[in-house]
């Protein structure tokens, strides 16, 4: 929870990057789960789901401008993970991954399963670098990553 998520528009859109052609399987539960979203309100807000196959910086950085991503959710396995960190950091957004890895380089939040259990993975380095104030409880139920 990033008590500084406050966008001014009247939702919060959560943008998902895939690799090309890797919407099957488990990501494309991960799609349907986000679709189900779209039902809910987050601080008063509608949340807003978008997806898109990354086909280079430049793009993403004009897709995330017209659909106005807060949150991006960056799947494992992307080209050029630590350009789309410095990207997604430099515009204040909250970027989360299932990869440990991933959040060691530099993206804020994790989310994974572990002996069935979710996990929530904070890196505070790149939490404090996106610009994001983290509830004290999430931290205290986080396992946090450098």
């Amino acid at each position: 929870y990033d008590r500084a998520l406050d966008p001014p528009e009247d939702f919060i859109a959560i943008g998902l990057v895939f690799r090309s052609g890797q919407v099957t399987g488990e990501n494309l539960q991960l799609v349907e789960a986000f679709s189900r979203l779209k039902a809910q309100t987050l601080r008063n807000r509608k949340v807003r789901v978008v997806f898109r196959a990354y086909q280079g910086l430049q793009d993403l950085d004009r897709w995330i401008e017209r659909e106005q991503v807060k949150v991006a959710y960056l799947s494992p396995h992307l080209p050029e993970i630590a350009g789309l960190q410095q990207l997604c950091a430099a515009r204040k957004i909250i970027t989360v991954s299932p990869s440990v890895e991933v959040v060691r380089g530099g993206t804020p939040i994790g989310f994974l399963l572990e002996d069935g259990r979710p996990k929530v993975l904070v890196n505070r380095d790149a939490a404090k670098t996106a610009g994001m104030d983290l509830d004290p409880e999430l931290i205290r139920l986080a396992r946090l990553v450098r």
